[in-house]
């Protein structure tokens, strides 16, 4: 990638313009870190680099950015710009072209942010973000006030860079962000919702959630959302989110959405308002009902393993696995306890123990998990039974699924046909 980019700035320094690797990219270099992508700002207009190459993908020619094809890679291309005066706290209302990389560099957030690197290297620096890094402060360029008010936005990215990046917020940026909070309101939802996926994402997601906490900023988004992490305090946050970073990233919003003891209903609404897609909202809605099925049920020890299984057939396989390697990070000192087995009831811990240490021998044990998996189907049944199709066709399959996958009826065409036979003649009682 930074082969192809080189040869980008190149082209653009061969043919007369200014160029220069900026953002990310020298940032993460400083820092040692993979790099996800490499931007260049040049004195170029969007025509000159338009005629330069090729392949272009003209992605903001109102802010002077085009997307560059280069090497299997596309790289932004902008001119150097400064921006004049911002609208709805989120975007420049106007951007004029300069000369000058240092006045293009002013413009940007943070100090981290705000550097350069010519093709040779060399470090153009000119608002000390080399040595926050190096002392380990996120800093915004010039004054965090008018920094906030440009791009609300850039609050909550403050608050990931802080905690992926493992850096403290300068006090005058911090302040700035308390008060400057409430402009939150003019950032969409779907905006917040990439921020956040983010900071789930990241290297410490613990600590973003500690910072988000401690500025209250979720409190002010456009769409209020109804959940612990807007009203928690430092001292309430569970030290279960500790362990957040030991899970996959897919997994640690489940986890997150167990510690607020949210209902499944409460999660579908607050996932509908920070814009996560369909698939989400499925899968923390699958993970609570799972979990929440299983701490409403008879807890006898010796049942264990039948409400597990039939969970697993309403609410899937995915939640089922979900619910084990998330949960398994409640339980993290798993040790087998003594479980009385005439007890009626277990206590929360023993019963949750007892499923995290079985569950996935439960799991494994399963021939079927599914209707498809069952070697009959409606039509046999009636066949068999010689009956007319009717509500109670699917009693017989659910109740025939539920035996087959507890194990207490073979999976065999010959044993669930007799089986249904009877059903149905249960059926005709009633």
């Amino acid at each position: 990638m930074k082969k192809a980019a080189t040869a980008v700035l190149t082209c653009l320094e061969e043919a007369g313009h200014k160029a220069f690797f900026v953002g990310g990219f020298i940032r993460d270099t400083v820092l040692n870190r993979p790099v996800k992508d490499i931007d260049l700002a040049s004195s170029a207009r969007p025509e000159d680099v338009i005629a330069l190459f090729p392949k272009v993908i003209p992605t903001g020619l109102k802010h002077g950015t085009v997307t560059v094809l280069s090497g299997g890679f596309g790289f932004e291309v902008t001119t150097f710009r400064t921006e004049l005066e911002y609208e709805n706290f989120r975007r420049p209302r106007e951007v004029v072209f300069v000369s000058d990389i240092t006045e293009d560099l002013r413009r940007r957030d943070f100090t981290m942010n705000a550097m350069a690197m010519d093709r040779k290297g060399r470090i153009l620096d000119p608002f000390g973000g080399r040595h926050d890094l190096e002392a380990g402060v996120l800093r915004c360029v010039g004054e965090a006030d008018l920094r906030f008010h440009e791009d609300a936005l850039r609050m909550i990215r403050c608050i990931r860079f802080a905690a992926d990046y493992g850096l403290e917020i300068e006090p005058n940026t911090w302040s700035a962000l308390l008060a400057n909070a409430k402009l939150l309101r003019h950032v969409a939802m779907e905006r917040v919702r990439s921020e956040l996926e983010r900071m789930m994402k990241g290297s410490n997601p613990y600590r973003a959630l500690l910072l988000l906490v401690d500025s209250r900023l979720l409190r002010n988004t456009k769409e209020k959302l109804n959940w612990a992490l807007t009203d928690w305090i430092l001292m309430e946050l569970p030290p279960v989110l500790k362990h957040l970073e030991t899970l996959p990233p897919e997994l640690r919003w489940l986890l997150l959405a167990k510690a607020m003891k949210l209902t499944p209903i409460a999660a579908e609404r607050e996932w509908k308002l920070l814009t996560f897609s369909q698939a989400e909202l499925k899968r923390v809605s699958a993970f609570l009902g799972f979990d929440h099925y299983l701490e409403s049920a008879e807890h006898h020890p010796m049942e264990m393993a039948d409400v597990f299984k039939k969970g697993v057939l309403y609410y899937g396989e995915e939640a089922a696995l979900t619910w084990l390697e998330t949960m398994a990070v409640f339980h993290s000192d798993l040790n087998e306890i003594a479980v009385d087995s005439t007890a009626v009831h277990m206590h929360t811990e023993q019963w949750e123990t007892v499923v995290l240490l079985n569950g996935l021998t439960w799991f494994k044990e399963m021939t079927v998990k599914g209707m498809d998996d069952l070697k009959i189907n409606g039509q046999d049944v009636l066949a068999v039974t010689l009956r007319s199709s009717g509500p109670w066709l699917g009693r017989v399959l659910r109740q025939i699924l539920g035996e087959a996958a507890c194990n207490k009826l073979t999976n065999e065409k010959e044993a669930l046909l007799h089986r249904a036979a009877e059903l149905a003649i249960e059926e005709e009682k009633l």
